[in-house]
């Protein structure tokens, strides 16, 4: 899921995409660029974890300069049907997927009253990524509570937002995903098999393909959170 397309999209031109987002100012490992206003300008280089290049963009002409091959099948509309293919061009957020994971990560809070009530449980929300590079269509497809499942929706709102839409036969197509986000009250080795277990019976039978995953701990009244993605299937 993580790794996307060079072939067709090197130096060719975004299709779809406007004016670039306002970015937060300051630097990290995951992105290297310059800001005028607390927007990107010239050419954005974008990282893994390991400081591995994924991604580099220029803004000024909307191009992709460079982007990591892919061959993930992904869940494109064909037509006006959903199939599992292989795209041209592989869909992937404009940025470094693992820093926006993170990002999501940090800014969901174990809501209080889940706290005080014991809930624990996984979200599962699948949205659809537009030939514009919009992220829409938010479904929460399993729900934990009303206050986790509005946690998790407005992380996933707020930062999922930029993308690179799927390219398909030669133009843009919408594509599937899915954000799991777990909320528990312990971290331990045991948890964490359950929550793999409930990963598997959340999934089974729902053709769930991409899919990142966030685990959001709470001890006490203390609030932690991590990102931990799937593998890839």
């Amino acid at each position: 899921m993580r790794l996307l397309l060079l072939a067709f999209c090197l130096l060719t031109t975004l299709w779809g995409y406007g004016q670039p987002p306002k970015m937060k100012p300051g630097k990290n490992k995951f992105e290297k660029g310059k800001l005028v206003d607390n927007r990107p300008v010239g050419l954005w280089e974008y990282f893994d974890s390991n400081g591995k290049p994924d991604l580099t963009f220029d803004y000024d002409s909307s191009k992709i300069v460079f982007s990591r091959p892919d061959t993930t099948r992904y869940w494109l509309k064909v037509d006006t049907a959903w199939q599992l293919v292989r795209p041209m061009r592989a869909p992937r957020l404009l940025g470094s997927r693992e820093h926006d994971i993170i990002q999501i990560a940090q800014s969901i809070k174990y809501p209080s009253v889940a706290i005080k009530s014991g809930t624990e449980g996984t979200v599962l929300i699948s949205y659809v990524v537009t030939p514009t590079g919009q992220a829409q269509d938010f479904l929460i497809e399993n729900g934990v509570s009303p206050a986790c499942d509005d946690e998790a929706w407005k992380a996933l709102r707020d930062n999922f937002n930029n993308w690179i839409p799927a390219i398909y036969r030669g133009k843009p197509v919408p594509a599937r995903f899915y954000l799991m986000v777990t909320f528990r009250m312990v971290a331990s080795e045991q948890r964490r098999k359950e929550s793999d277990k409930e990963l598997s019976v959340l999934t089974a039978g729902k053709n769930v393909h991409f899919v990142d995953h966030v685990i959001i701990t709470a001890l006490g009244i203390e609030r932690k959170s991590g990102a931990l993605p799937l593998p890839k299937q």
